[in-house]
Formats: structure tokens, C-alpha cells, sequence
């Protein structure tokens, strides 16, 4: 079996650090939350405030935990692919300088228009 081009090596790459870093975020922003609701919240506190405490600490961890770790990771990564030429132009095979920006030879401006 061939090994695979080094776009799809890197698509790969940046989607497994991707959610690893979700799951790591997660957990963080989790056990944070969750240590700072034992310490904070009333001892006496009623059972459905404590479940509404719980619900929003997991939607926070989620949101700014989970996803906002993945897309720092991603965004790194996809920086790191990008200055070292794993993700090249179709047509003149020169690697591209970022995410938004094409390439300079003639076929890939013609694609702008």
C-alpha cells in the first residue's frame, strides 16, 4: 500500500490533534468548573439548583472548553502545515501561504475572476 500525499497527511494530523484537544478541554474546563462549584455553592442548596449548576457547567465546559481548545489547536497546526509546504497548489504544485490565500501562477488567478 502507497503512503498518501502530504495534504491528506496533514488533514488527517490536524483533525486527531483536533479532538484530542477537545476531549483535553473538555476535562479541564470541567474539572475547573466543577471544583469551583463544590467550593462557591451552598452546602444547603436545593437539589434543582445544583442540577441546573451542573447542566451550565457542562455547556460552558463544551463551549469554551472543548471547542475553544480544538480550534486553538487547529489553528496552530494548520499554521504549522502551511509554512512547511504540506499543502500545495493544484496546478503549479508551489506551496500555498495560508488558508485564504491562492496561489500566484496564472491557472489559480484565473479561477479568482
Amino acid at each position: 500500500m502507497s503512503e498518501p500525499p502530504p495534504d491528506s497527511r496533514a488533514s488527517r494530523r490536524e483533525l486527531v490533534v483536533s479532538f484530542l484537544a477537545f476531549i483535553l478541554g473538555f476535562i479541564i474546563a470541567r474539572a475547573a468548573i466543577a471544583r469551583l462549584t463544590v467550593q462557591y455553592i451552598a452546602p444547603d442548596a436545593r437539589w434543582w439548583d445544583v442540577l441546573h449548576t451542573s447542566i451550565n457547567a457542562i455547556l460552558i465546559s463544551f463551549v469554551f472548553g472543548g471547542l475553544g481548545a480544538a480550534a486553538l489547536s487547529l489553528w496552530a497546526m494548520s499554521r504549522y502545515h502551511y509554512r512547511r509546504g504540506f499543502y500545495r497548489c493544484h496546478f503549479c504544485n508551489k506551496p500555498l501561504k495560508g488558508v485564504g490565500v491562492p496561489c500566484d501562477c496564472p491557472e489559480a488567478q484565473a479561477l479568482r475572476k
